[in-house]
């Protein structure tokens, strides 16, 4: 046996392969001559990737000519957390280490250079390293082995990890980012079926394994079957996907045998969280962990699923169960956890990140207008060609007889670029700041390198040639918006509508962007006060320095969203109160008796039930 093969055959189970670029997975370099594939480094990838191996890239290159050449060849959606600029490989490889919560022991950097080689070994002392041309039989080796993934779902994982950490930078603190990501722990018991995951779990996970209790099936199995051993499967989610099982517990005589949680919870303080559920039992720790178990303290940013942790006001006065829909961005999703009321019924229709990593703002007026009107044809026109929509874009129940409020943020609209089809102006499109136009030139090189490389160049070109930049979305266009909008939402629907902030915040990108905010303030204040069952909470009565925002004039301070959040329940309140859930002369509106036989249940009050009785009792 080889030297080299001794090296593979100690090695621990590789999880993620990092691999440098010019002369190494590809042929030549790219910002000389040129390079070519290699078509055996490209199917060690895929085949890395089929068992559960992730791929990640360490370059000294272009970032925007990398993602290009990749793109063209349908190979970045196979890397995580690619770092590709000009710094020396050592950090950066830390920080690759970093963002995807592995143990440098657990990662293979590859390098056709021996000196970065030994670079990256020096910043990360435990990692694997090895030359390119050590690699062709890596796949033959126990710890390249992997578990069967064909459907490719550690790698869908990694690509929301990859999303969350772009979006955590939008924010002062990870506290404020983690209370705002919604995430929901469900407790499942179904152990049986999910035998396969939770031995997978116990023998493959370390730095959240707690215990580290390695057991055969068979005692798995008697575990399972022992009534007097208390027993759970932790399963995640939030605002960005679902991660599934990821945790296991076991308590035998109030004594934990078994907790452990794969790195998909790594951060999010979920193994705290079950820690304090379950009433801190006894535990000893084996071995190094990544997060410490405190003995007292519950992470507040996690609910758990189907619970009621909510806030009640003791002034509510509502009765009876109101449904609500909350549709916007970033501050209705803050706002979403100070609505949770037992009395109110919330759905939601945030913005959300595709799966390229945009961010789809759905919330914009000129969107609903699109889902409203345009044909099935032209929606998939603009899902196939902008990569900033996809298939849920469209997606809205705010137009259905289902709901007594909506609450509604236009601050997409005073924010967003809007966008007209050069061949139908009936395509719109609205992205990204309207004083950084996708089809201006000298915006491309700020464009692209701001975005985290989600544009390129072929993109912008295409996008210019088809599409005409309408600028801002103007005062008049924004008021027959919002006339639209009343007229086709149910009569008997209230709209609430959050304004925007006038705080003079200095900022490169937003200068002066509290007078277009004053401008759009006003025409909405206009409309609210000319039109029935619409009202308005103006953010302004608590936003009123640069010291209640964070980094935007969109983005307060969290302790103003429950404040926030009071307006709107005061108005909730006194508008759709048990006497006054529905105004009389809005039922004559409605065409229909069934329409009416919806609304009667909802009412309490004798005289509004005998005059409805008046209407629809058969003569």
């Amino acid at each position: 046996m080889t030297k080299n093969s001794v090296i593979k055959e100690q090695m621990n189970n590789i999880k993620l392969v990092i691999w440098d670029l010019d002369d190494t997975f590809w042929k030549g370099t790219l910002s000389e001559e040129g390079i070519t594939l290699n078509d055996d480094n490209i199917n060690i990838v895929k085949e890395l990737i089929n068992r559960g191996i992730m791929n990640s890239i360490c370059s000294k290159n272009d970032f925007g000519k990398v993602k290009t050449e990749l793109e063209k060849n349908d190979l970045w959606k196979c890397f995580i957390f690619p770092k590709i600029s000009w710094s020396p490989k050592g950090e950066m490889v830390v920080q690759i280490i970093k963002d995807a919560q592995l143990r440098a022991e657990n990662i293979l950097f590859i390098d056709d250079n021996h000196m970065n080689l030994e670079e990256v070994k020096f910043y990360n002392p435990k990692i694997n390293v090895m030359h390119i041309d050590e690699i062709s039989d890596i796949l033959s080796f126990q710890a390249f082995k992997g578990k069967d993934d064909k459907s490719h779902s550690r790698l869908k994982q990694y690509k929301i990890l990859e999303v969350k950490t772009i979006e955590s930078t939008k924010y002062s603190s990870n506290i404020e980012f983690l209370m705002d990501s919604n995430i929901k722990v469900e407790i499942i018991k179904d152990f049986t079926a999910n035998i396969d995951r939770i031995y997978e779990l116990i023998h493959r996970t370390n730095q959240l394994n707690f215990t580290k209790q390695r057991i055969s099936k068979a005692e798995l199995e008697e575990l399972i079957n022992d009534s007097d051993i208390q027993k759970g499967l932790v399963k995640v989610s939030d605002n960005y996907g679902e991660y599934g099982i990821c945790g296991f517990y076991a308590i035998k005589e109030n004594k934990l045998v078994h907790f452990l949680f794969s790195c998909r919870a790594m951060n999010l303080g979920v193994e705290q969280w079950v820690y304090s559920k379950l009433g801190f039992p006894k535990i000893e720790i084996s071995g190094e962990v990544a997060s410490e178990l405190e003995d007292s303290g519950t992470p507040k940013w996690i609910n758990q699923k189907n619970f009621s942790n909510i806030i009640t006001p003791e002034n509510n006065v509502i009765n009876g169960n109101v449904k609500c829909l909350i549709r916007g961005g970033c501050d209705l999703k803050q706002l979403n956890h100070y609505l949770k009321y037992k009395n109110v019924d919330i759905t939601t229709e945030f913005n959300y990140m595709n799966n390229e990593g945009f961010s789809i703002h759905r919330d914009h007026s000129e969107i609903l207008r699109s889902a409203y009107i345009l044909s099935e044809k032209d929606k998939e026109y603009l899902i196939q060609n902008i990569p900033f929509f996809d298939a849920n874009i469209f997606d809205t129940s705010i137009f259905e007889l289902k709901y007594d409020v909506i609450v509604y943020s236009v601050l997409m609209d005073y924010t967003h670029a809007v966008y007209s089809s050069k061949s139908d102006k009936n395509l719109v499109v609205t992205y990204g700041d309207f004083k950084l136009p996708l089809t201006d030139e000298s915006c491309w090189d700020f464009i692209i390198e701001n975005y985290g490389g989600k544009f390129n160049l072929e993109f912008l070109k295409w996008f210019k040639n088809n599409f005409d930049f309408d600028g801002p979305l103007s005062e008049q266009r924004f008021e027959e918006n919002l006339k639209w909008l009343r007229k086709n939402i149910p009569a008997v629907t209230k709209l609430i509508i959050l304004n925007g902030s006038e705080v003079n915040l200095p900022h490169k990108l937003e200068k002066d962007r509290y007078l277009h905010h004053i401008k759009m303030n006003s025409i909405l204040q206009r409309f609210v006060e000319s039109t029935e069952g619409v009202y308005i909470v103006d953010v302004n009565k608590h936003i009123k320095t640069i010291s209640d925002v964070t980094d935007n004039i969109r983005h307060y301070k969290r302790e103003y969203y429950s404040k926030i959040a009071m307006d709107i329940n005061e108005i909730i309140q006194k508008e759709l109160s048990t006497y006054n859930i529905i105004d009389k002369k809005e039922l004559l509106k409605l065409k229909t008796i069934d329409n009416l036989k919806i609304i009667v249940r909802k009412i309490t009050s004798k005289n509004t039930r005998k005059f409805i009785n008046k209407i629809i009792r058969p003569r």
